[in-house]
């Protein structure tokens, strides 16, 4: 596994896709070992997505906690969530770095930033509309704080050009059939130019 991974199932990604910088999608065929997938493309992508279905997890009186499983595994559950994550890798500037593609919860940059910026706006969606109020953290800085998205789904954020930088957001919407939340992640690694 990648420092700072955790091994899973390989039937947890449940969805991978990439494109070229013009915004054409590519053929990709994940590899799944030790616990991590890795993505061979018929070309060098400029955008990466993929979902990854967690699948769900109860709390119980019990554990006191969150566990693996349902209402069918623990009838005792209090509370039943389903946890999906969305991540995007952006490999540099391009057209398709600036588009949404389409994820239910996802972060997409307004405008790539010059090198000597040091902010950078981004676009906050859940199911294609701007999610305001949704909090985005820049990771890597210790004493960043998040900053919350305006009423546009836009954040301005902590950028440094030379330097791979991940931004993450969440957001839980009601649930169904058994489950009581669902939770959004999302995250959008940007890669620096080549």
């Amino acid at each position: 596994p990648e420092s700072g991974s955790e091994p899973y199932p390989p039937e947890k990604v449940v969805a991978l896709l990439a494109w070229d910088a013009a915004g054409m999608a590519l053929e990709v065929t994940p590899r799944h070992a030790a616990g991590t997938t890795r993505v061979d493309a018929s070309a060098a992508p400029a955008v990466v997505a993929v979902t990854f279905d967690n699948g769900l997890f109860a709390r119980t009186p019990a554990a006191g906690r969150f566990v693996p499983g349902g209402r069918d595994v623990h009838a005792d559950a209090t509370e039943v969530r389903r946890f999906v994550k969305y991540g995007k890798t952006v490999f540099g500037p391009s057209a398709q770095a600036l588009r949404a593609v389409g994820a239910p919860l996802e972060i997409v940059p307004v405008a790539w930033p010059d090198a000597q910026d040091e902010r950078i706006a981004l676009a906050v969606r859940f199911d294609g509309q701007p999610l305001a109020g949704a909090l985005v953290l820049a990771t890597g800085d210790a004493d960043a704080a998040p900053v919350a998205t305006d009423a546009d789904g836009i954040a301005v954020v902590p950028w440094v050009s030379d330097r791979e930088r991940l931004y993450t957001t969440r957001h839980e919407t009601p649930g169904r059939d058994g489950v009581d939340r669902v939770g959004h992640a999302a995250a959008l690694l940007l890669l620096p130019a080549p």
